[in-house]
């Protein structure tokens, strides 16, 4: 039996030129698709880590607030102890010294003059 090709020859190499090039655009497509989605994977994972990481910062710095926080009270109360004295302390504390000594030398002039009159 003889066979006859009713397409002329020039055709056929151009449907499988055809066929290779959708084959080659769908497998670029496929290709291309495959690399979006890793990557986007990859971004999706790098964003948790980064959201993780970012949570256990935030309750570091609460931490390290609070601590910061007690040290300047702290601060404060050591200030207020050790902070110079204004001249008015310092005269209330003269005088309060001074009047101590003048009561302790005027009771003890009575009892010293009457063991020596006596």
């Amino acid at each position: 039996m003889i066979r006859i090709n009713l397409l002329p020859i020039g055709r056929r190499p151009v449907e499988e030129k055809i066929r290779k090039e959708i084959t080659v655009f769908f497998l670029l497509i496929f290709f291309s698709v495959s690399v979006m989605v890793y990557f986007h994977i990859d971004h999706a994972r790098t964003i948790k880590q980064i959201t993780a990481e970012k949570k256990t910062l935030d309750s570091e710095i609460r931490r390290y607030q609070d601590r910061q926080r007690q040290l300047e009270e702290l601060q404060e109360k050591h200030k207020m102890v050790h902070a110079p004295r204004s001249t008015f302390d310092w005269n209330l504390r003269f005088a309060a010294r001074y009047s101590a000594s003048r009561l302790n030398r005027s009771l003890a002039r009575p009892a010293c003059s009457s063991a020596t009159s006596g």
